[in-house]
């Protein structure tokens, strides 16, 4: 069995060009979290027209009808609360006391109270966390909008900001609707702003507490002063790259153009503000451009411009693009057409999309099957794949942690990484295959999935698997892979107690494809 998951780190990729079926297989499992049953069939069908109308429609996710979604994610108590209704509901403890309790603080001893704070911050305050999570679960398994859902999963964990993070905690769900998904399909520029200006994003990277050092006094240095954490960040992560030709001094001179940038009234209604008191009103000298003395808030906004339209920040955002649709080492060729896309267009993210989705290296036999899944893509596209629907309340979180990506809790700046090495290893692949078992025998709370075909005593062990691949994968399995899993099913007795013959375990097949080496790529 451990080679049977270890032969995952094998290039499978053969020579010539993609059948319809592999199309709209290499499809769905990039511009969505896999395929729904016989979708990859009724995809093939329709050719390469076909295909353009699905990317089309999925461009444009405004046209989608999701409302069976929408009312599904409406049952969830947080779902369209601002930060300032969140915190009145889930911060306040003597409103939890008088809310829950039907008392006040004043009427309680002193254990009580104890006991209360506790259950609160074990308790009360995670029902923001469990929220977010099943709804973006939810969203993954069954939204029509996928692209979008696709596309949300890499900005945010481009911008990623940590929940744990104090505060942050309050403002994740405004930073995910305003920040991130209203931006998606606009203009880099847009969506670079939206993050600058989020208290989360200035939260999480400290730039609320950055501002102009204060004068010594008595000789001794006072407590405050510039913090570098986000001006480092957005040019490494968010914008130029590491590689993109920038120097320590930049940093230092983007923090002081940044100092002010903060957060009003952060433990009851947090807002953007800057406070011009806190800002370092210097002449400064940020990428070679001159910003003179007496600047403000305009400052930040010229470097956020100055950024967005650098060239190395259109080839960076097209290399990440490129390495999470396409493989992890994408073509040179490719990295520098979208490049040239996101520089004509001012950063129309929707046009660099198009040209992604529409080049040849994306559609390429090399790509195909290049990527491999991470546990959030894999346990979306095994739900998907058995027609699974979820229930508000599912497990599934708590089995994302263990798989190691808790949603909204990846502490790095850098968020959750997307290549191969990072997700493949024997004690992960182990794991998957149990999560396999368990969801093909339904023994999953709030999550329901119907296997795929009924199984007969006589049914031939051979056909059975590769009728189960192709439903499943939209192809068979490799010859390797289909005679591990036929080995494993033929090691159970066939026959009862009484010489009847046994029907093979169809969750079991089911379980095995589902943690094939095949099915954990993408």
């Amino acid at each position: 069995m451990l080679v049977f998951l270890m032969s995952l780190l094998i290039s499978t990729a053969q020579a010539g060009g993609l059948s319809s079926e592999e199309k709209a297989l290499q499809l769905l499992n990039r511009l969505s979290y896999g395929p729904r049953p016989t979708e990859v069939q009724a995809l093939a069908k329709q050719g390469n027209n076909g295909i353009q109308h699905w990317i089309e429609e999925q461009l444009h996710p405004e046209k989608i009808d999701d409302r069976h979604l929408e009312g599904k994610i409406s049952q969830l108590p947080i779902t369209g609360l601002d930060t300032l209704q969140l915190m009145a509901q889930y911060q306040d403890l003597n409103k939890f006391i008088e809310r829950d309790m039907g008392a006040s603080k004043k009427d309680l001893p002193e254990e009580e109270l104890k006991q209360l704070r506790k259950k609160y911050e074990d308790h009360l305050i995670p029902r923001i966390l469990e929220d977010m999570q099943a709804q973006r679960l939810i969203r993954a398994v069954e939204s029509r909008r996928q692209l979008e859902e696709v596309l949300f999963d890499f900005w945010w964990n481009h911008f990623n900001v940590d929940w744990s993070k104090g505060p942050v905690r309050w403002m994740a769900p405004s930073y995910e609707r305003e920040a991130i998904r209203h931006h998606i399909f606009g203009s880099f520029i847009d969506l670079l702003r939206a993050t600058a200006h989020h208290p989360a994003m200035l939260v999480y990277l400290d730039n609320h507490v950055s501002r102009v050092a204060p004068p010594a006094k008595n000789g001794k240095k006072p407590n405050g002063g510039l913090n570098e954490n986000y001006a480092r960040e957005l040019m490494e992560l968010h914008t130029l790259g590491v590689d993109g030709g920038y120097t320590q001094k930049d940093v230092t001179e983007l923090a002081r153009i940044l100092t002010g940038w903060s957060v009003e009234n952060t433990n009851d209604d947090p807002v953007f503000a800057f406070k011009e008191k806190n800002h370092d009103k210097e002449a400064k000298v940020f990428l070679n451009h001159t910003f003179p003395a007496g600047g403000g808030l305009d400052e930040g906004e010229r470097a956020l411009e100055m950024l967005a339209e650098n060239p190395n920040t259109a080839k960076f955002i097209s290399l990440k693009l490129a390495r999470y649709f396409v493989s992890d080492n994408p073509p040179e060729s490719l990295v520098l057409r979208l490049q040239k896309e996101f520089l004509k267009t001012h950063g129309n993210l929707t046009a660099v999309y198009r040209a992604l989705f529409n080049s040849p290296e994306f559609w390429s036999r090399t790509s195909y099957q290049a990527k491999v899944k991470r546990p959030l893509q894999f346990v979306a596209s095994s739900i998907r794949a058995l027609g699974g629907e979820l229930d508000i309340k599912t497990p599934l979180p708590k089995i994302l942690a263990d798989l190691g990506e808790e949603l909204y809790k990846c502490a790095p700046p850098t968020g959750y990484k997307d290549d191969a090495s990072t997700w493949v290893n024997p004690g992960a692949l182990v794991s998957r295959l149990d999560f396999s078992l368990k969801l093909a025998a339904n023994r999953m709370d709030g999550v329901f999935v119907t296997l795929p075909q009924k199984v007969k005593p006589t049914e031939d062990l051979k056909s059975l698997v590769n009728d189960i691949s192709k439903k499943l994968l939209g192809q068979p399995l490799s010859k390797g892979s289909a005679e591990v899993v036929m080995k494993e099913l033929s090691d159970e007795s066939r026959t009862f107690a009484n010489g009847e013959l046994r029907p093979i375990s169809l969750a079991k097949a089911t379980a095995l494809i589902l943690g094939s080496p095949e099915f954990q790529k993408r």
